[in-house]
């Protein structure tokens, strides 16, 4: 005949209880795993040493609105000294290069190799191809920067294609989206090449004089293949 203690029940209890805390902390042990796979979480310290060194920026950058309008008197498509100063203005005066970590090892921020690119779109629009890969290489990077990008802000169709001045009206103008501060971004981007050793200036000037075709932004120069321009993805 089987019988049932008060101890024995109280044991089958307490064995549940410690196989439902080690499965509660088995659960958190893998949880806290794919977060650090999902959200790049990372005691490492980077050494700054060939490809040992972070994908992003090591800031944080917060979120901010910005209404996208169709500016027509800005950033245009002209030849006069105001817009190339507009466009030359756009990008830190050093282009959108950055030393990282105590080898200063270079690198070029991507948002400013995007500017430079559509920059450089832009002056093959006004004075035609230079024939170089530079066009389609700027072409097919501002492509996968849109995809990567992937900004599903909602646009609602105009409800008319003209204004009451007989401009057109496209979609898109005036919708709030959110973005990455941007000008956080350039302040820190200034800031740092301000901070540049005379080492770190020296390194610049031996791969940063030569530029990406002509008609770029002024003063702004990018990297050949020797320099930091070799890190961005083609």
């Amino acid at each position: 005949m089987l019988s049932f203690s008060f101890k024995d029940g109280q044991a089958s209890h307490n064995i549940f209880g410690i196989a439902l805390s080690l499965s509660l902390l088995g659960n958190l042990i893998v949880l806290l795993y794919q977060s650090n796979i999902i959200l790049g979480i990372t005691s490492h310290k980077y050494t700054y040493i060939n490809d040992d060194h972070p994908r992003s920026l090591p800031l944080t950058v917060s979120t901010t609105n910005m209404v996208f309008r169709n500016d027509l008197g800005h950033f245009g498509m002209g030849k006069d000294r105001q817009t190339w100063g507009e466009w030359a203005t756009r990008r830190p005066v050093v282009a959108g290069f950055v030393f990282l970590g105590d080898t200063y090892l270079p690198f070029d921020v991507a948002m400013w190799h995007q500017v430079h690119c559509l920059n450089h779109i832009r002056s093959i629009i006004l004075h035609g191809d230079d024939g170089s890969d530079h066009t389609l290489h700027c072409f097919h990077y501002l492509r996968q920067a849109i995809l990567c990008n992937a900004d599903s802000t909602l646009e609602p169709w105009p409800k008319q294609s003209f204004d009451v001045d007989g401009n057109e009206v496209f979609p898109g103008d005036g919708i709030t989206h959110t973005c990455k501060d941007f000008q956080y971004v350039y302040e820190w981007t200034t800031k740092q090449q301000e901070g540049w050793s005379q080492e770190q200036i020296e390194r610049y000037e031996m791969f940063g004089t030569m530029k990406h075709g002509h008609g770029d932004e002024g003063g702004n120069h990018t990297m050949g293949n020797g320099g930091m321009h070799a890190h961005a993805s083609q």
